[in-house]
């Protein structure tokens, strides 16, 4: 099965505010009776967590919802995007929060939806 791309009728970077980049912990430390912790490895790959938040139209919600429920399974596929920061192809994962995977909330003035979601970059 080949993997889906973001589609192109939807906006194509996030909105800078909120925007971050948090790369997965890979290592975990072991306090010691005495003298320095000890720090390993526990793996050589792993996720870089992405908050988002797109400003959409009625109708590009709509796309958006088609593309996460039919494309992804509701989030179990991956997909492929730009990255905004590197500007590089990557692919990415939905991260579902205590809330859901995303969250679609009006504007002020009602004519646009702010979607607000996690997304991880798969190695």
């Amino acid at each position: 099965m080949a993997i889906p791309e973001w589609p192109s009728s939807l906006p194509q970077e996030p909105l800078t505010d909120g925007y971050s980049e948090r790369p997965e912990t890979l290592t975990v430390r072991s306090k010691m009776d005495k003298g320095p912790s000890k720090v390993r490895r526990l793996a050589s790959l792993g996720v870089r967590i992405i908050p988002q938040q797109m400003l959409m139209s009625s109708t590009q919600v709509e796309t958006f919802e088609t593309f996460f429920e039919d494309s992804l399974a509701n989030g179990v596929y991956r997909f492929s995007h730009c990255n905004p920061r590197t500007e590089e192809s990557v692919e990415y994962r939905f991260v579902a929060g205590q809330d859901g995977p995303y969250t679609i909330s009006p504007t002020p003035s009602s004519l646009w939806w702010t979607v607000s979601f996690q997304l991880e970059v798969l190695p």
